[in-house]
């Protein structure tokens, strides 16, 4: 996952990866980038749990310390719900 501050906001980024199954969706934990405006970082993920995966998404949030200001995610499948 690649995540980029583009924002000159005195905010920080973060990024994770969400799994859908048929009746949950699994949040992996937060990679972060306190970095600041213009940086850029990359992060390993990866599923092993196996199960009937509906569709994987990737969420990119806008953070003020612990609290989420903002957020998004990208489906791959395209057509799933953005969850909180």
């Amino acid at each position: 996952m690649k995540l980029y501050d583009e924002a000159p906001d005195n905010h920080h980024v973060r990024i994770r990866l969400v799994v859908m199954y048929a009746d949950t969706h699994k949040y992996f934990g937060w990679h972060h980038n306190y970095d600041g405006w213009g940086t850029y970082k990359e992060f390993p993920s990866h599923v092993s749990q196996g199960g009937n995966i509906f569709d994987v998404g990737i969420q990119a949030a806008v953070f003020e310390g612990d609290r989420r200001i903002d957020h998004c995610t990208k489906w791959v499948g395209g057509g799933s719900k953005d969850p909180s």
